[in-house]
């Protein structure tokens, strides 16, 4: 009867170490597959924000002050010689005219 009972304890223990060692060797998997995935989306992002550094860099010339004044030259503008007036209105006004011209075309 006793020796029944241990051999019943060493098999339990036999799966409760397979089990764990099985669960350890599932994880490392899962968690080297993890990083593999982070390293993939990671390098993805550092491009896109190459890519995202890029075009802010040719917005930025594209807005200057002299790339503007050249276009504006090739179509015939000129600049003012003196600067224009400012025209100051009350927030709430526009907010009223907003309104108007929206229940017009509602």
């Amino acid at each position: 009867m006793k020796k029944n009972s241990t051999v019943k304890k060493f098999v339990y223990a036999i799966v409760v170490v397979l089990t764990v060692l099985f669960l350890q060797l599932w994880f490392t998997a899962k968690i080297r597959e993890l990083g593999k995935k982070a390293e993939i989306l990671n390098a993805k992002l550092a491009r896109e924000q190459d890519v995202l550094a890029s075009k802010l860099v040719e917005l930025q010339k594209l807005s200057s002050e002299e790339n503007i004044v050249k276009r504006a030259e090739k179509l015939g503008l000129v600049r003012s010689p003196k600067p224009f007036e400012k025209i100051f209105v009350n927030e709430n006004r526009i907010k009223r005219l907003e309104k108007l011209v929206n229940s017009k075309y509602e």
